[in-house]
């Protein structure tokens, strides 16, 4: 660059300046250049940088009743990056693929998305909605996300079946006599549940059985009733025992 003999107002930016002195043209002699006077400078420079911006597009997965085909709500799922050049989804050991961001619960819509770079990932779900089980297994993908498809970006669908609930039932305890047969009223007793795997009742310790509902004091026939159908009835188990406390 070369500077004309005029003054410059301002702050000069370049890769080199030459200052003088100039030649006035045919005939004259050298001149020296203008002053360059100190000038307030406001501007926004930008600089070409060497890295390329990241391509990006979504990857969801959305959640779906197996039976009924209804959006889920309430089911967490993990977002996984393939990273480790082994296929399938490998979360554990001295060289998993990479987790991506935090889980996400899936709201009324059933969807859970996140925009991230092209690449391949794979949706885990790691806890099913109430009254539901988790596939098996968990995993959703590969899902290559590449340049080609961004705008629209990758979707997978993921189905929950219902946990299969027992079935319902009641139960009738009389309490009488031993001798007379008379029906005794007062007696009170609690129900519990078969659960440890050993014979007999154990109401104590780290493996004793399960008690369930409340306690129950015979009527004046000396019966207590268990009715599922009672709006303060809990399920009755398959495997019961009464025990007076």
């Amino acid at each position: 660059m070369r500077s004309s003999p005029a003054n410059i107002e301002g702050d000069i930016i370049t890769r080199a300046l030459v200052a003088g002195p100039l030649s006035s043209g045919a005939g004259g002699g050298a001149v020296n250049p203008g002053e360059i006077h100190y000038y307030p400078f406001d501007a926004d420079l930008e600089c070409d940088s060497d890295t390329p911006t990241p391509v990006t597009g979504s990857v969801s997965v959305e959640k779906k009743d197996t039976d009924s085909v209804a959006p889920l709500p309430g089911a967490e799922f993990q977002l996984w990056r393939e990273s480790n050049s082994t296929a399938g989804l490998q979360t554990g050991g001295a060289n998993p693929d990479t987790k991506v961001g935090d889980p996400c619960v899936t709201g009324a819509a059933g969807i859970c998305g996140e925009t991230v770079p092209t690449g391949t990932y794979y949706w885990q779900e790691t806890a099913a909605p109430d009254g539901y089980d988790l596939p098996d297994p968990a995993v959703f993908g590969p899902l290559p996300l590449t340049e080609d498809n961004t705008d629209t970006g990758v979707a997978v669908t993921a189905k929950d079946t219902k946990t299969p609930q027992e079935p319902d039932g009641s139960l009738h305890l009389k309490k009488s006599d031993a001798n007379t047969g008379r029906p005794l009223e007062g007696a009170v007793v609690e129900l519990w549940k078969e659960s440890n795997g050993r014979a007999g009742l154990q109401t104590n310790g780290r493996t004793s059985d399960t008690l369930t509902g409340t306690k129950c004091t015979t009527d004046s026939r000396g019966t207590c009733d268990f009715d599922p159908t009672r709006p303060t009835a809990q399920p009755l188990p398959a495997r019961c025992r009464w025990e007076q406390p």
